[in-house]
């Protein structure tokens, strides 16, 4: 509901108590139903159209530090309650700093491994299996798969929890669990399956073909970590910010306004 000023909303009140409607004040003041409604609703509880005192305790953070909060949680999303307090000018508690960020509508959720499908990889997915649906189990036998996978029981030890809103891109980059991304393509090349199709030889694999494979791999790791562009490659997972110890950059972050 917008502000309106004493004068305004006497005349609202005015209005009503000389027999019009709602929305026939509505159409002439040119605002909401909803804004005459309850307008008039909070004169009938309080009798009076001034604004009156507010009462409980005030807030301890004024609209700077507001701002400081925010910029903070935006620039590192993976800080605890306690790191973002220890950076904050004002001196408030760890309670006050959850509280002010839930007020900024994020919340603490935990950072996903990798993206989440968009439309048109459900449409790759979908493509793939009708186009080797008819594939029997000797044809798989003759294909190298070269992706990964771990599976772990249990509570996972390796979540990061990050600061984000409700509407956070789902497929970005932000708030992702560094080092978790799966194949990846660079310079804009086209996607290619990541298998690799060995011709039997005598009912083994040939040894020239798989060693060019695996040297193939090599040389595409090798130029993914120079920053060689137009080469596929799964970032070998770089599992140090797993360690209990390590703590982001915060050195780095502003801890006063401008």
């Amino acid at each position: 509901m917008p502000y309106l000023d004493v004068e305004t909303r006497g005349q609202l009140v005015g209005m009503r108590q000389a027999g019009l409607s709602f929305r026939a004040i509505a159409e002439l003041n040119d605002l909401s139903l909803t804004t005459v409604y309850k307008t008039f609703q909070k004169y009938q509880e309080i009798g009076t159209v001034t604004t009156q005192k507010k009462t409980g305790q005030p807030t301890k953070l004024n609209d700077r530090d507001w701002r400081q909060l925010s910029r903070i949680i935006t620039r590192c999303q993976r800080l605890t309650v306690a790191q973002v307090a220890s950076l904050m000018t004002s001196l408030v508690s760890t309670l006050t700093i959850q509280r002010e960020i839930n007020k900024l509508g994020k919340h603490s959720r935990i950072a996903p491994r990798k993206p989440y499908l968009r439309p048109q990889d459900f449409q790759r997915r979908l493509a793939f299996a009708q186009a080797h649906r008819h594939w029997t189990i000797n044809e798989w036998a003759k294909v190298i798969w070269t992706d990964e996978s771990a599976f772990e029981l249990g509570k996972r030890v390796d979540q990061v929890r990050v600061w984000r809103t409700a509407k956070f891109a789902r497929n970005g980059p932000t708030g992702l669990l560094p080092g978790s991304l799966p194949l990846h393509r660079a310079n804009g090349a086209s996607p290619v399956d990541t298998r690799l199709t060995l011709p039997p030889a005598n009912g083994r694999q040939r040894t020239h073909p798989y060693s060019s494979f695996q040297q193939s791999m090599a040389r595409t790791k090798r130029n993914t970590q120079d920053g060689v562009a137009g080469t596929f490659a799964r970032p070998q997972s770089d599992r140090k910010h797993l360690e209990v110890d390590e703590k982001p950059n915060i050195e780095a972050l502003p801890t006063s306004d401008g």
